[in-house]
């Protein structure tokens, strides 16, 4: 039976604050017909969320893993409430332009096209892809929300920054349409969305975030990570999420330790 569980998130922006009020037994895990037990032995690289090659065993999948346990600025983390210090700093840069759409096998995929730049604190960064997590990866003084989408850049020099946000329930999406229309039947295969997509569409309204340093939520867990988690959701329609959560109803990191970083609030 599933447990009906309250979440009241409190969501703070530059300009007001708001309160709402998540369930997520509203988009309940889809029954899936019950898979046969594995007698191969774990391929190394594979990974996932549960059994074998989930989270806790990531690190034992491969070397290269080694992060996911012993790393020690790993990521996503609970965030706590801070007062905003008022100057986000965030600017896109975002074109319209083809985009490919794949099925990773352990989340949805976008690939973007180049030319596509975000300038965190003065620093140009290019968005690379953009990935979908359910229910979201980072979590609000210990409270989880629908989705987290989570937008993937790298600068000239290969470091690695990560402007991510909140999903909720509210109005439709048109461009989370034009994403979920577009995924391949089959894993691992891209689609290309031909129309002209510009992701600066699927962001909040307000750029207001929390910025730490941590780690790819995803094996090989490679630290030195800027996270930008903007403080403000966007929303999805209630069918728009089930679609996503019908594929992935749970490819959410675990939390992770803090570990003394600081965390602050722009």
């Amino acid at each position: 039976m599933t447990t009906k569980i309250t979440f009241l998130i409190t969501i703070i922006s530059l300009v007001a604050s708001c309160s709402l009020k998540e369930k997520l037994s509203e988009y309940p895990t889809p029954t899936l017909p019950a898979q046969p037990m594995a007698v191969q032995p774990v391929k190394a690289l594979t990974w996932g969320y549960k059994g074998l090659n989930g989270p806790e065993n990531w690190s034992q999948l491969s070397p290269s893993f080694s992060a996911c346990s012993q790393g020690q600025s790993q990521s996503p983390i609970n965030l706590v409430w801070s007062r905003p210090m008022g100057n986000a700093d965030l600017k896109f840069q975002f074109n319209p332009g083809p985009a490919q759409v794949s099925d990773t096998g352990n989340t949805i995929m976008v690939n973007v096209s180049p030319g596509n730049l975000t300038f965190i604190r003065g620093e140009s960064f290019e968005l690379k892809s953009v990935l979908f997590h359910s229910s979201s990866e980072h979590t609000l003084s210990g409270n989880s929300l629908p989705l987290e989408v989570q937008l993937i850049h790298q600068n000239t020099a290969g470091q690695i920054a990560i402007i991510a946000f909140f999903a909720i329930e509210g109005p439709r999406n048109t461009l989370i349409d034009s994403i979920w229309s577009n995924i391949p039947q089959t894993k691992g295969i891209e689609q290309v969305i031909n129309s002209h997509i510009n992701f600066s569409e699927l962001l909040p309204s307000k750029y207001s975030h929390y910025h730490y340093m941590g780690s790819l939520t995803t094996p090989p867990c490679s630290e030195g990570v800027s996270w930008n988690i903007l403080n403000t959701p966007i929303t999805m329609s209630r069918d728009q999420i089930l679609s996503f959560r019908q594929i992935y109803p749970h490819n959410n990191r675990p939390i992770q330790k803090l570990n003394n970083r600081k965390v602050t609030n722009y």
